[in-house]
């Protein structure tokens, strides 16, 4: 006998975390577009980790089209959705990918000449904290 089967809503197949997260940037955004705050703000990254070639390779299929960033340290794919926006899905390198030595330079010897002896004269440094005035910090409460 076929039992049918009926689909699961999303939000029953996704983590109590995962729809609590999804729920706070719902609830951040209903506040920017309802607030009376006109500054257009840039740099909001939703970032996620892999830690094995495997998990770095499930992640990446999940992610879909994405473009390839990073550094000396940190493997990056970057899912822009434009105004700053970002999704990056980060590993180490060495997690994911292989060290290889592909040239070699030989530095000569030399010697660096010795440096003459400098003086500091003595100097007055200002230090500054911020101290924020009642009022304003009440309209935050």
């Amino acid at each position: 006998m076929t039992q049918l089967m009926t689909e699961v809503p999303v939000l029953e197949r996704m983590s109590q975390e995962k729809q609590d997260f999804i729920k706070s940037i719902r609830a951040m955004a209903d506040w920017y577009e309802a607030s009376e705050l006109d500054e257009v703000t840039y740099g909001y990254t939703l970032n996620f980790w892999a830690w094995s070639r495997q998990d770095f390779a499930e992640k990446a299929r999940r992610l879909g089209s994405a473009a390839k960033v990073g550094d000396d340290t940190y493997y990056i794919l970057r899912k822009d959705f434009g105004r700053g926006v970002l999704v990056d899905l980060n590993s180490k390198h060495e997690a994911i990918c292989e060290r290889v030595l592909v040239s070699e330079e030989v530095i000569p010897e030399h010697v660096i000449p010795a440096h003459p002896e400098t003086i500091v004269p003595e100097k007055v440094v200002q230090k500054f904290e911020w101290r924020c005035p009642e009022s304003v910090l009440a309209a935050a409460r």
